[in-house]
């Protein structure tokens, strides 16, 4: 027998905030030494992280079509995808293309505060959360 509906969503959401948490605390840990110049990658290092943010990405977007979440009329879904965009390229930028320590620092200190604005957007299902 299957388990309740509401019990599935609530796990698959729990799934997502779970995986949202790791993902963070992964970007933080290698953010902070990419910054100082130390990050090395590794293939363990490629395939948990990689791993981790396909399971957030696929858990996102099952919970966005269980709920019938279309981003193109859902404006607080299609600023955080953008916003996640931005968050990807950064996280580029400091761990792969930034030359400077201060290239690495700025892209760092931007990535968490769009990082927090995604959050503050998904709790608050809205795009000008700050206002």
């Amino acid at each position: 027998m299957a388990p309740p509906i509401e019990l599935s969503y609530i796990g698959l959401k729990h799934a997502h905030v779970s995986f949202v948490i790791v993902s963070y605390l992964l970007f933080v840990f290698r953010g902070a030494l990419a910054v100082r110049g130390a990050y090395q990658t590794t293939r363990f290092w490629n395939l948990l992280i990689h791993g981790v943010d396909t399971m957030l990405l696929l858990c996102g977007v099952s919970l966005a079509i269980w709920l019938s979440l279309n981003p193109w009329v859902t404006p607080w879904l299609m600023v955080k995808l953008i916003a996640l965009v931005l968050y990807v390229l950064l996280a580029a930028l400091l761990v792969r293309r930034g030359r400077t320590r201060t290239i690495r620092l700025a892209a760092y200190v931007v990535a968490q505060l769009i990082f927090l604005y995604m959050v503050l957007v998904a709790i608050s299902h809205n795009p000008l959360v700050f206002i």
